[in-house]
């Protein structure tokens, strides 16, 4: 099984990403856009993991939800991985609610290294990826959007994380949700 642990967006938010996404789109962009059904906040990706394991993850998981409170959270400005200048990841920074989210996923990869899980060696950067950038086609026209202001957007209350399925298809990834896992109101 191909896992990962991910923060769930309410559906309200939704709508709201999908907007920046439409702002992005030009007919000579390349990029695969996120289905708006597969936005989340990546925590910890496990990559192939042995369904008899399901159950020490699901034990990790809560209790990683045991330890917080819910909080709200804002999404914050547009950015790219590697670089804006070099875009091969759209995303959407979080400002309000990042040190939590942080913590969370410290504590998720701290718990599964102690249990022997493979976690990437990487510092959490708290975002929703929006997109991911195919070729150069229609590189420069993205470029000078994502440094547009950027719209307010409502915060939310991040209420709980999941232990996400991943199946590849030619389609693009389709997630199912193993586990959920809420946080103490």
């Amino acid at each position: 099984m191909r896992l990962f642990f991910a923060g769930e967006i309410p559906d309200a938010q939704i709508f709201f990403l999908r907007q920046i996404q439409d702002r992005l789109k030009g007919k000579s962009v390349d990029v695969k856009w996120v289905e708006p059904d597969n936005f989340h906040i990546t925590f910890s990706f496990l990559g192939e993991v042995n369904p008899q394991k399901l159950g020490q993850l699901k034990k990790i998981g809560e209790e990683v939800s045991g330890l917080y409170r819910q909080f709200p959270v804002s999404f914050s400005s547009l950015g790219a991985f590697p670089s804006r200048r070099n875009p091969k990841i759209i995303w959407i920074g979080i400002e309000q609610g990042k040190e939590p989210l942080a913590l969370i996923a410290k504590e998720l990869d701290r718990r599964l290294r102690e249990h022997e899980f493979d976690v990437e060696e990487r510092e959490f950067k708290a975002h929703l990826t929006l997109g991911r950038v195919r070729s150069n086609k229609g590189i420069e026209w993205l470029i000078r959007k994502l440094e547009l202001p950027f719209p307010e957007f409502p915060e939310f209350l991040f209420t709980h994380f999941s232990l996400k399925e991943s199946h590849l298809t030619p389609g693009g990834a389709i997630y199912k949700t193993v586990f959920d896992f809420l946080g103490k109101p």
